[in-house]
């Protein structure tokens, strides 16, 4: 009987057959999640995509695959990079991480007091 991963099920040749519909919803979601913290202090959607959006994208949708695989618990090491991702999206959202860009959106205070101009 074939088995299910994270994205699929396994056929009689043990090769998996990616279910494109529950990868595509995990996308979707974890990018839901990262605007939802860039959106008050970069203007979306971002110009360039920076490679720490990236990382934190994969280990979201990474996450997001496997809580739906195993239901009851993901697996360490997936959970402990879900919950860096989601710290590191607070600190950008904070201003303690950049995403190196020049400028954010207009009206946002830093943690100092000091208006950040619009992108």
């Amino acid at each position: 009987m074939p088995q299910n991963n994270r994205s699929g099920k396994l056929k009689k040749n043990n090769f998996y057959e990616i279910d494109t519909k529950i990868v595509e919803e995990a996308v979707i979601y974890s990018e839901t999640l990262i605007n939802g913290y860039l959106r008050n202090r970069y203007t979306i959607p971002l110009s360039d995509i920076p490679p720490i959006i990236k990382y934190l994208l994969i280990n979201l949708v990474d996450y997001r695959l496997c809580s739906k695989q195993f239901q009851t618990k993901v697996p360490e090491v997936v959970l402990l990079k879900y919950k860096n991702a989601v710290k590191t999206l607070e600190q950008i959202q904070n201003g303690i991480v950049s995403l190196g860009f020049k400028h954010i959106q207009k009206g946002f205070k830093n943690q100092k007091g000091g208006n950040y101009a619009q992108i």
